[in-house]
C-alpha cells in the first residue's frame, strides 16, 4: 500500500513499513520531520549491522527502529518533545 504522507523519509527502512512510518513522521511537525527521518535511519542501519549475518537482522532493526519512532511521536504528543527538540533520550544508540 502506498502512503499518503509527502515529506522526508528515511534512506533506511523495511519497505513494508513505509505506510505506517508515513503515517508516523505525519503526526510530527514538519520542522522534526527530517530529523527523525535522519536518526531512524541511521539506527536502522546500525541495527543491520549490529546483527549482521543473523536471520533475524531486520526484524530486530525493524522492532527497535519503529518503537524508537512510536516513541518519539509519543514523546512529542506529551509534549515532551516540542519543549527540548531533542531526540536523545529516543535515539540514543542502543537504547
Amino acid at each position: 500500500m502506498k502512503s499518503n504522507y509527502i515529506g522526508p523519509m528515511p534512506y533506511s527502512y523495511f519497505p513494508h513499513d513505509m505506510r505506517w512510518i508515513g503515517e508516523q513522521l505525519d503526526k510530527l511537525p514538519p520542522s522534526l520531520r527530517g530529523q527523525v527521518a535522519l536518526k531512524y535511519s541511521d539506527a536502522y542501519d546500525m541495527a543491520i549491522e549490529r546483527n549482521k549475518g543473523r536471520i533475524e537482522a531486520e526484524t530486530n532493526a525493524r522492532s527497535e527502529c519503529n518503537t524508537r519512532l512510536r516513541k518519539a511521536v509519543e514523546l512529542y504528543a506529551a509534549g515532551g518533545l516540542a519543549k527540548t527538540h531533542s531526540l536523545e533520550g529516543v535515539y540514543k544508540q542502543g537504547a
